[in-house]
């Protein structure tokens, strides 16, 4: 019962915060994250007892990730003269997601003293562009610049994904190529 209750309201506030996105123009859910930071505030003060989530929390994540890109995707066409339109929000996806990756990375290295693989899979999140709070945000843009949004922001947390998987999975791999240029750069030096 108290489980449906709980449902029941987190519908309600979320169904508030949409409604008050559309008038301040700010995205649903920047609301819905303080909303939640303020939550798990409340219920630490009051020494309430929260379930643990840990176990379904990536697949609701994923699911919902999977469902705003596909909402903001159900309004392009993709036609063969968008292919050249396609390329450059690739470009615009890439490249400063890895730009900012290397520069993150560089700055972590420096600041914590960690290897660098480690600082490579801690600046790839925030270097994506995410879909949650761009593809929302572009309800108000042109259809040009709308499109041009939804086709970023899906390609960078699609690349950001595999990006991130890539260093994990293939840490060995990584580490030697890691290693390689560390080799390289010190003979030229």
């Amino acid at each position: 019962m108290l489980v449906l209750i709980v449902i029941c309201i987190s519908l309600l506030l979320a169904y508030v915060v949409e409604i008050s996105s559309r008038t301040t123009k700010v995205p649903s859910v920047l609301f819905l994250l303080a909303l939640g930071y303020c939550l798990n505030q409340i219920c630490l003060g009051f020494n309430i007892l929260m379930p643990n989530m840990e176990a379904i929390l990536p697949g609701l994540g994923t699911v919902g990730l999977i469902l705003i890109v596909l909402e903001g995707s159900l309004e392009l066409e993709l036609k063969k003269e968008k292919f050249q339109f396609i390329k450059k929000s690739l470009v615009s996806a890439i490249v400063p997601m890895i730009i900012s990756m290397v520069l993150i990375s560089v700055v972590f290295v420096y600041a914590t003293k960690e290897d660098l693989l480690k600082c490579i899979l801690n600046s790839i999140p925030l270097c994506v562009i995410s879909s949650a709070i761009a593809i929302p945000a572009s309800k108000f843009l042109n259809k040009p610049d709308k499109e041009f949004v939804i086709y970023e922001s899906s390609l960078s947390d699609i690349l950001g994904v595999l990006f991130f998987n890539f260093f994990l999975i293939n840490q060995w791999l990584t580490l030697r190529v890691l290693a390689g240029l560390r080799h390289r750069s010190s003979l030229s030096l």
